[in-house]
C-alpha cells in the first residue's frame, strides 16, 4: 500500500491522482503512523512545521516502517538543511508535484524488471549461501529505488551497516570481498536503465536516486565504458554485463 500523510488536503488529492498505485492519504498522524507497517512507499509532505517537529517525525516514522520513505517540503533553506540530519529516500520540492512524470518517477514503489532478472540469476547461479548472507542480497535487491548509499541501505534492511558489509562480502567471496557500495552502483544503474524509465528524464530519476545526473553518468562510465544514454538504449547489455560481474 501507498500511504500518504499530507496535513493539506490539496497536496493529498493531486498526490493520489498520479501515483501507480491506490494510496491510502490521511491528514492525520495518529492514523498515518497506526498504518505504517503495511505501508510498501511512506509519503510525507509538510509546508508548516518546524525543522525540530519534521526531524522527530521522520525519525518516528523511520521506527515505524522498513519501506522507502519520501518527503515533500517547500524549497526552503531550513528544510532543505533538513535533509542532512535524516534518513529519507527521495526528496521532492512542493512545486514539483505539478509534474505528474517526477511524481510518477519519484513514488514508484516496486522493483523493476531489469534488477528481478538480475536478481533472480545471480541468486540461482550461486547456489546456496548461508541464509543471512543470501537473504541480504536478495534484500537489496529489493529495495526500490535502490538506497542512495550504504547507510540508507542499513537503515531500510533494519541492520548495522558492519553486518551489512560483512554479508555482502561473504555472499561475493570469489570477488575479494565485494562492497555493498558498488553492489549499490550497479543496482542503481540497473534501476536508471529499466525500459519501464526509457522516456523519463534523467533529472527526475536522479532526484528519486539522491544522485545528480552527473554523478549517475560517472557510474556509468566506471561500470561499463559505457555513456549513460547509450546504457539505457541498450538495457540487456547492461544487464549481462552486470551478470559477468556477479555470476561466477
Amino acid at each position: 500500500m501507498l500511504l500518504v500523510h499530507a496535513e493539506d488536503a490539496t497536496v493529498g488529492e493531486r498526490l493520489a491522482g498520479v501515483t501507480p498505485e491506490k494510496a491510502f492519504v490521511t491528514a492525520c498522524w495518529s492514523e498515518f503512523r497506526i498504518r505504517l507497517g503495511s505501508a510498501r512507499l511512506a509519503v510525507v509532505a509538510y509546508s508548516g512545521l518546524d525543522v525540530p517537529v519534521l526531524q522527530r517525525r521522520i525519525h518516528a516514522i523511520r521506527r515505524g516502517t522498513h519501506a522507502p520513505v519520501i518527503v515533500i517540503l517547500p524549497f526552503a533553506e531550513p528544510h532543505a538543511r533538513l535533509l542532512a540530519a535524516v534518513v529519507v529516500d527521495g526528496v521532492v520540492w512542493e512545486h514539483e508535484i505539478d509534474s505528474p512524470e517526477t511524481v510518477r518517477t519519484i513514488l514508484e514503489p516496486v522493483a523493476t524488471a531489469l534488477i528481478d532478472r538480475f536478481a533472480e540469476t545471480v541468486l540461482a547461479a550461486r547456489g546456496a549461501p548461508a541464509a543471512n548472507n543470501r537473504n541480504i542480497v536478495a534484500g537489496l535487491c529489493g529495495l526500490s529505488p535502490p538506497p542512495r548509499d550504504v547507510h540508507a541501505a542499513s537503515v531500510r534492511l533494519a541492520v548495522s551497516r558492519s553486518a551489512l558489509r560483512r554479508q555482502v562480502a561473504r555472499a561475493f567471496t570469489d570477488l575479494g570481498g565485494l562492497s555493498p557500495h558498488e553492489f549499490l552502483e550497479w543496482l542503481r544503474l540497473l534501476w536508471v536503465c529499466d525500459p519501464s524509465r526509457h522516456r523519463t528524464k534523467q533529472l527526475a530519476i536522479g532526484r528519486a536516486l539522491g544522485r545528480t545526473a552527473r554523478t549517475l553518468q560517472r557510474t556509468a562510465r566506471k561500470l561499463t565504458g559505457k555513456s549513460l544514454a547509450e546504457l539505457r538504449e541498450d538495457p540487456e547489455w547492461l544487464l549481462q554485463s552486470a551478470l559477468r560481474r556477479f555470476v561466477p
